[in-house]
């Protein structure tokens, strides 16, 4: 039986956080990525939240640090 694809529109932010010229990079687990691969923070926006919160949650969850008024670029 062949499975039929869904076209589905998943909305999601990713963070790139540069400080003096840096970008901090996550390095990957047990992710839809290899492990050892260097990723940014980011996901998926959940119901009535701004892509803002989503990327002040995501941040927090994926590396323990709080960051203020992110830009969108």
């Amino acid at each position: 039986m062949k499975k039929e694809r869904l076209n589905i529109i998943r909305n999601a932010v990713r963070c790139f956080y540069i400080n003096n010229n840096h970008v901090l990079c996550l390095k990957t687990k047990d992710t839809n990525l290899k492990p050892g691969y260097l990723d940014v923070s980011g996901g998926k926006i959940e119901e009535n939240e701004t892509m803002e919160q989503t990327v002040i949650r995501e941040f927090k969850e994926e590396t323990g640090l709080d960051i203020e008024n992110p830009t969108y670029r």
